[in-house]
């Protein structure tokens, strides 16, 4: 006769018995937190591609403006004019995009600090509780 193995009532058990970090309250943390990622990363593609764009039109505009020079002197102001364009046109993305980062961060890691205090206070122990 064979033994049976006797199953015991697993509810409030986590998957994860060794790592009670991962109950269900982090799980949908960080599943909440993905999706903001995600939503995140096409925002700053989208300004990426936005910036491409830009940058190519003018300098298809600044290569038409050269090719037509008609002096040295012409052709060196077009050359400095897009030097200085493209100079502020990357500073200034530069800023955005460290705009865009700042208001990403706390989005992603608000819900986690929020989720990890609230664990900490469940695990505290009660005091008179001995």
């Amino acid at each position: 006769m064979t033994k049976r193995a006797a199953h015991s009532d697993r509810s409030g058990v986590t998957s994860f018995p060794l790592m009670p970090a991962f109950n269900s309250s982090f799980l949908e943390t960080f599943m909440r937190t993905g999706e903001t990622c995600v939503m995140a990363s096409l925002v700053w593609q989208d300004e990426l591609f936005r910036f491409t764009a830009s940058r190519l039109l003018q300098d298809e505009m600044i290569g038409r403006a050269f090719a037509s020079s008609k002096t040295l002197d012409e052709a060196a102001d077009v050359q400095r004019d897009w030097l200085q364009s493209t100079v502020q046109n990357y500073v200034d993305e530069a800023n955005r995009l460290t705009q865009l980062a700042a208001k990403m961060a706390p989005a992603w890691m608000i819900p986690f600090a929020a989720d990890a205090q609230t664990a900490a206070r469940e695990r505290r122990p009660h005091r008179g509780a001995e």
